[in-house]
């Protein structure tokens, strides 16, 4: 080609590239700042979530701003009240977990298990006593109390093996 018609095709590429790179970092910008953007509103909404839609009031109307403090107290204390009956809730489930665990765990040590490993073991086998000769699980000695998800899921897993070997 001639070297008039190489320079407009050189500098057509060059501007392409420069036009491009431009639009990448627009791209880029926009990306941003939608991120930016929508965290923000997920923000507004967890406030809205934690603390109720706050309500502009009027100015000068001092009976209506002490209403909804009010309320606004109310709630609090009921939300504080449920949450701490949750807290006991678990707190004594948990205890209880404990004792089973500290049980289960003594129990191993007198059969004479010491290691971790050992008493894993032998919980293994102990399960696989109950899953196999369907025994409920109070009456394999050693073996923890388990709490009503784990009851169905064992048995869940009982029957699906029984469906397997047939």
């Amino acid at each position: 080609m001639s070297k008039a018609r190489k320079d407009p095709q050189k500098r057509k590429l060059r501007e392409k590239a420069v036009r491009q790179r431009v639009l990448e970092r627009r791209e880029e910008i926009r990306a941003e700042r939608k991120a930016m953007r929508e965290e923000l509103i997920k923000d507004i909404e967890m406030q809205q979530l934690e603390h109720g839609k706050v309500q502009q009031l009027l100015p000068g109307n001092p009976d209506a701003a002490e209403r909804k403090l009010a309320e606004r107290e109310q709630k609090v204390v009921s939300k504080l009240k449920k949450n701490l009956e949750i807290l006991k809730e678990l707190e004594t489930e948990y205890d209880r977990e404990q004792a089973s665990r500290k049980t289960v765990n003594e129990q191993l040590e007198a059969e004479g298990f010491k290691t971790i490993k050992d008493k894993m073991d032998a919980l293994q086998k102990k399960l696989h006593q109950y899953a196999t000769e369907n025994l409920d699980p109070s009456s394999v000695e050693g073996l923890p109390e388990p709490n009503s998800d784990v009851k169905q899921e064992i048995s869940d897993n009982i029957e699906n093996d029984v469906v397997k070997q047939s």
